[in-house]
């Protein structure tokens, strides 16, 4: 029999464990509303629900300050009292070791954060009204089954989403919708819930006096908007709309759930609009849910909006160039503009007005206009593009370029042989003027040099870019970072393969691979060959009290070119201890390459399990478990053809020990109906002189056939077994 525990609201009776009570049967019996209260619920009694053994826990001293984690003093002394210890002795550990059934039930919280930790509880109810809590998050993956959060401040419900409720008390705060709430028994009175539409298949909701405010909308004469929006199932019609301000009317919807509230010939002086509704539920309707929905809906009114419009003026050169800022003006839809004056067509250095595209005089529109002024070039003064050394003495000819004010130009340096680019001038990019401009490049003799080495290496090995290279010296003379330093050619680099910072080298063969610096080169040749670099080694098992030495599990080893390597140079890290069972991880290294092997230190330990009839006699060949001192075993109850298993003598499972341990399974054997044994009796000639007698019983269960006296004749013999056991042949 299940054990039922009762908690009791201001709303509704709900029975945890056994999930065949109707929460809210009591109000069908009632047939009132008297159990309905807008007031704060009275507190789940705690003594109701199982108290939680965790004096053995032990508090985590990495555990943070509980204020960080758990910041609401009312929390912390629900919890503490809840589980009956000091709140300096909470952690989060001890939350998550709270399994069962539990209740967390205060007054005047604003903050849940800690009860997220609560995640092996099977049950939980919590109970804070009376506070200023606003955020849900902390009980969005726990298992809440009861939630009282009234007199709070939330607004939003979506942290509930994956909660199944039974029972959810929510007056007095600041809720929207219920659509994130799966509970049939909702308790939501003096909240802004304005859409029930999705809750056809809730047992019983209570959402009364509801205060919805609409989004602004604009003026007009008419108005026309949605009412809220009742379960499917409830039909608003005249007589729930009511109070409507200003005369206006409400008209039936073909839409079961809602309909549309009108006003006509309104003054611009009204600022806002309301009515109120009330469709509740009436034992009449014969629901299969009882939903109260009531409240005021206010719509406030704004003024419409003035357009305006917009013109920007432009000024482009013929390519499309911006070459001035542009300018916008603003005014009234339907308004005029003038942008002819000379405010407008204004006058640009170097430039020389050609024409206006888009009309300069109109009127504004709610789209913005563009009126662009097209100004073209004047012819600009020379750019001088010179080359010279740090002395100033001309290296190559200098160059000239041209065009129109205001248009772009860039100087190129160019490639001097002997002879390399030290400074570029800030002015090798910029605009044509009326004024002539020059751009001198200055160079330098080159004493760039990159110097390399040939190189052997093998498969594996890494290959750094930089590794070929001597030496690199700039146009100076001065030593060159390697760093600065470029890989522009050469076959080595197809034949590899990316590790990071260096190439991992892939395949055999003779490659090269080219550098370039400061315009200048240098190639180094790389010969790579097969790796033969190798380490075997083998795993083994030992008993505890063995000898072992490194040696014994090392197999062979060889270096780059194939020799065979000498234990004495091969690397190992790892210990065994023989004196005690383990697995020993041991790694044995050859250059670069390691082979890592587990030795097993065991202990000779074996349990034997017997299969046998209730006589002790064998029914099935017995099996024999191997394992190390301290490991778990298990043993298997077989099924015997004919016998049906009874009882298990010796611990079926547990752990190896250092003596020989033996299990029994104990058998009945099955009773099978045997053949039917026929008792004759007949004369000398065969003939029937009595009726026959049939003997029935189990496969195995004796039998025993008996003489008649029968009149007229005289017993002579018996032919067959007249005792014996039943078979299962007839």
């Amino acid at each position: 029999m299940k054990k039922t525990q009762t908690i009791v609201s201001g709303l509704v009776a709900v029975t945890l464990l056994a999930s065949n009570v109707a929460p809210l049967k009591i109000f069908a019996e009632e047939k009132n509303l008297s159990l309905i209260s807008s007031q704060p619920s009275k507190d789940i009694n705690p003594e109701s629900i199982p108290k939680l053994n965790i004096s053995n826990t032990s508090t985590s001293k990495a555990d943070e300050p509980i204020d960080i984690w758990m910041p609401d003093k009312v929390v912390q002394e629900v919890v503490a009292k809840t589980l009956g210890i000091a709140v300096t002795e909470i952690t989060k550990e001890k939350m998550t070791e709270i399994t069962g059934d539990i209740s967390f039930q205060g007054v005047g919280a604003f903050s849940l954060r800690g009860l997220e930790y609560v995640t092996n509880a099977s049950r939980i109810v919590v109970a804070f009204p009376n506070g200023t809590i606003s955020d849900l998050s902390p009980l969005s993956d726990i298992n809440v089954v009861q939630l009282n959060i009234n007199n709070n401040k939330v607004s939003d419900v979506t942290p509930l989403r994956k909660l199944q409720l039974q029972a959810f008390w929510a007056d007095h705060n600041d809720i929207t919708e219920l659509d994130s709430v799966n509970c049939d028994n909702v308790n939501a009175d003096y909240n802004h819930i304005s859409d029930l539409s999705n809750k056809i298949n809730s047992h019983s909701i209570v959402a009364r006096y509801q205060t919805i405010t609409n989004p602004p909308i604009p003026k007009n004469s008419t108005i026309e908007i949605d009412s809220v929006k009742h379960a499917g199932n409830y039909e608003l019609t005249d007589s729930d709309v009511f109070n409507i301000s200003y005369n206006g009317s409400y008209t039936q919807n073909s839409k079961l759930n809602y309909g549309e509230v009108k006003w006509n010939n309104l003054d611009s002086s009204v600022t806002s609009l309301q009515y109120d509704f009330d469709r509740q539920y009436d034992w009449q309707d014969s629901m299969t849910n009882q939903i109260y929905f009531s409240g005021t809906v206010i719509q406030p009114l704004e003024d419409a909006p003035v357009a305006t419009g917009s013109v920007q003026v432009k000024y482009n050169d013929e390519q499309g160039n911006e070459i001035s800022p542009s300018q916008t003006i603003s005014g009234n839809v339907g308004e005029a503009y003038d942008v002819s004056s000379s405010q407008y067509k204004i006058d640009i250095p170097g430039y020389t007005f050609k024409e206006i595209q888009g009309n300069a005089t109109g009127n504004f529109t709610d789209q913005t206009q563009t009126v662009t002024y097209i100004y073209e070039s004047s012819t600009a003064a020379p750019v001088t593009v010179k080359y010279e050394d740090k002395n100033g003495n001309e290296i190559a000819p200098s160059e000239e370029l041209n065009g129109k004010i205001g248009d772009s130009y860039l100087a190129q340096a160019k490639n001097i042989s002997g002879y390399a680019l030290k400074t570029t001038p800030a002015n090798a990019g910029g605009r044509f003027t009326d004024k002539p401009q020059s751009v001198t490049f200055i160079y330098s003799i080159d004493q760039t040099k990159l110097t390399t080495h040939d190189s052997t290496l093998y498969i594996g090995d890494k290959h750094y870019a930089t590794d070929n290279l001597d030496s690199v010296v700039d146009e100076d003379g001065n030593p060159v970072d390697f760093k600065k330093v470029k890989v522009i050619g050469g076959d080595l680099m197809e034949h590899q393969s990316m590790g990071g910072d260096h190439l991992d080298i892939v395949e055999t063969g003779t490659f090269d691979i080219q550098y370039g610096y400061g315009g200048k080169s240098a190639t180094a040749i790389v010969i790579v060959k097969d790796n033969k670099t190798s380490i075997e080694a083998i795993d083994s098992t030992i008993y505890v009290g063995d000898t072992w030495n490194a040696k014994d599990n090392f197999t062979s080893a060889s270096d780059k070119e194939g020799n065979s390597v000498d234990f004495k140079k091969i690397t190992t890290s790892g210990s065994v201890d023989t004196t005690k069972t383990g697995s020993y991880d041991i790694t044995y290294t050859n250059d670069n390459v390691s082979k890592t092997i587990t030795v097993n230190v065991v202990e000779n330990n074996s349990i034997t399990v017997h299969y046998q009839d209730e006589k002790g006699n064998q029914i099935s060949p017995d099996k024999v478990l191997k394992g190390k001192v301290g490991d778990s075993y298990s043993s298997d109850e077989l099924k015997i053809s004919g016998y049906t298993f009874k009882e298990v003598k010796g611990d079926a499972s547990g752990k190896f020990t250092n003596n020989a341990q033996t299990v029994t399974y104990i058998y009945t054997k099955d009773l099978v109906k045997g053949a039917e044994v026929t008792v004759h009796y007949q004369d000398e000639n065969g003939s029937e002189i009595a009726p026959d007698k049939i003997l029935n019983g189990n496969l195995g269960s004796p039998y025993s056939s008996e003489q008649l006296k029968i009149d007229g004749y005289t017993f002579k013999e018996a032919q067959g077994e007249i005792s014996g056991n039943f078979t299962d042949k007839e």
